[in-house]
């Protein structure tokens, strides 16, 4: 079985609410985010910057352009 696309799965988190689509989105793109942020000098910044990323993104789901 082929994994869901990041697109597949916030869709069936704005659908179902699934928190494991929306946890497994989160895992495959914190590290990419935190890669991003590591230009931040703070961490705390960067983990603050990485919180409002996917409060934003579980807020907007439902209205996200594919959606």
């Amino acid at each position: 079985m082929q994994p869901k696309s990041d697109a597949q799965l916030l869709r069936e988190y704005a659908e179902s609410g699934s928190e494991s689509a929306f946890t497994e989105l989160v895992t495959r793109t914190l590290t990419r985010l935190f890669a991003a942020l590591r230009q931040v000098l703070s961490s705390d910044l960067a983990c603050d910057v990485a919180q409002n990323v996917f409060t934003s993104l579980a807020r907007g789901a439902r209205t996200w352009p594919g959606n």
